[in-house]
């Protein structure tokens, strides 16, 4: 498996603290280590992990270099010309993966840097039981969080038809709920917060771009060939069109 960190958020949601200069990623929110050194450590140790790629802005790249020390090399830093919401932030990150020679069985987890996951052991075994699902059913695998109260900051997702002991088919994706929505949603029960982790093999996730992302896919090539050539990956990367992982995929 190999885990695709994205560390390139704006920094619009924790101001003053987070800033576009500084967004919340490189702050030590809930210790004096940024969120990204830690989902970085979340990362070692586990066995079935070959290698971390963070994906970032290249207007942030000084910021992550401080943040992943001897965690990742340089060769492991994936930079975005700019922010283009995280579904070309994806087809980018698998470009670059392609371009490294990993074969289409290759599983990859898709992880945003600024989670806070106390238990370490329990996310290990999660990830795990993810990887070998995506790579068994060529399906995409995505993490739902048990609410533990009404939430109005995150999507939902609604369970499905059970597939195997705690996996589950989606229903739907459930945008950010207002209060009483998710004052029913977790009244009712099946449905989830969306932790926006996604894990598929290169193969699935390519062929979801093609499939429901065509606009998006037909920049796939170019990507390949120059995501190494800063200039002329800057001039494809901003023909793309925004878009989430969420709307155009899933």
């Amino acid at each position: 498996m190999y885990a695709v960190i994205m560390a390139g958020g704006l920094g619009l949601r924790l101001w003053p603290a987070s800033t576009r200069k500084r967004p919340k990623q490189f702050l030590g929110l809930v210790s004096d280590r940024p969120l990204l050194t830690e989902t970085l450590e979340r990362f070692q140790g586990l066995p079935c992990l070959e290698k971390c790629f963070v994906v970032a802005q290249e207007n942030q790249k000084k910021a992550v270099l401080n943040c992943i020390g001897k965690a990742c090399g340089s060769d492991s830093l994936i930079l975005e010309p700019e922010g283009k919401n995280t579904a070309p932030c994806l087809l980018l990150s698998l470009a670059f993966l392609r371009r490294q020679g990993l074969a289409d069985e290759a599983v990859v987890s898709l992880v945003p840097a600024d989670h806070l996951i106390r238990n370490t052991a329990s996310f290990h075994t999660t990830l795990e039981r993810a990887f070998c699902k995506a790579r068994d059913t060529e399906k995409i695998i995505t993490i739902g969080i048990p609410p533990s109260y009404p939430h109005t900051g995150l999507g939902h997702i609604k369970r499905g038809q059970e597939l195997g002991k705690n996996f589950y088919g989606v229903e739907a994706f459930v945008e950010k709920p207002n209060l009483a929505l998710a004052k029913r949603y977790l009244k009712e029960g099946g449905y989830f917060w969306n932790a926006g982790i996604f894990v598929a093999t290169l193969k699935v996730f390519l062929e979801e771009f093609s499939r429901r992302a065509p606009n998006l896919f037909s920049f796939f090539g170019d990507l390949e060939k120059h995501c190494h050539k800063p200039k002329i990956l800057a001039e494809i990367y901003k023909n793309l069109p925004t878009d989430s992982i969420d709307y155009a995929i899933m």
